[in-house]
């Protein structure tokens, strides 16, 4: 893991009660929400994956069969799934 990507681990984690919550728990949390495997998004395909963002944030995201979940500290976490999300994904997606 690079240093880059540690550090953002180490900013965005908050301490709830005698554990710790990142970025990634973050994702999985809103997936269980959603009611996981058996939920809309289904089966996880790509597991949670920091990412830059626009203006120099930081994120992540996790791909999922029908849609994907992405958190960054300003937005929380939060589902995509559309037609427009999928040909996103068909080009390229963030390759693009």
């Amino acid at each position: 893991m690079s240093t880059l990507n540690q550090n953002f681990q180490l900013a965005n984690r908050v301490v709830i009660g005698n554990g710790v919550f990142g970025p990634q728990s973050r994702i999985e949390e809103k997936c269980r929400d959603l009611d996981g495997d058996t939920g809309f998004l289904s089966r996880q395909t790509v597991p949670s994956t920091e990412v830059d963002g626009f203006g120099g944030s930081k994120g992540c995201f996790a791909d999922y069969e029908y849609g994907s979940i992405n958190y960054t500290t300003s937005t929380g976490a939060y589902a995509i799934s559309s037609e427009i999300y999928f040909k996103w994904i068909s080009i390229g997606g963030s390759k693009s």
